[in-house]
């Protein structure tokens, strides 16, 4: 009896955590991070607007901290998400909505995880970065961050 009152504690707190966002899966495009000493990541890109075209990961830095964000390089159609993520948050995301003249950017730097076996992981900052080239420019003013923690 235990067990099934610790499974539905368990199933409960997985449904949670899986419609906190309630994302499409699987996502737009799937951008490779680089790998590191705590493992492969992704950058999962969600995007409603059908602006984004193709990405890439940028460098990666160990150690620190800096603030989400989004610069918009209008001239070659490209933005550019920062984030700072953690050891154990493999597959940061970002969630695009809205259009070139109202860009709404979710971003995600640390999403939860929720697996079987419990994972130590250390309080490291990781700061990525990925550049998305999107189908039309997009001016910085017209884009607006969220970062989702």
């Amino acid at each position: 009896m235990r067990f099934v009152a610790v499974a539905t504690v368990v199933g409960a707190v997985v449904l949670s955590a899986c419609t906190a966002h309630a994302l499409p899966y699987p996502p737009t495009l799937v951008i490779p991070l680089p790998e590191n000493e705590w493992g492969r990541f992704q950058f999962d890109v969600y995007d409603d607007t059908g602006l984004v075209v193709s990405g890439e990961a940028g460098d990666q830095t160990l150690g620190g901290h800096e603030p989400a964000g989004v610069t918009a390089i209008p001239e070659s159609n490209q933005i550019v998400i920062n984030w700072t993520g953690g050891a154990c948050g493999h597959r940061p995301f970002a969630n695009l909505r809205g259009n070139a003249a109202a860009l709404d950017i979710t971003i995600a730097p640390d999403p939860l995880e929720i697996g079987l076996a419990p994972v130590s992981c250390p309080a490291v900052g990781i700061i990525s970065s990925a550049t998305l080239t999107l189908s039309e420019p997009v001016a910085q003013e017209n884009i607006t961050v969220t970062e989702e923690r």
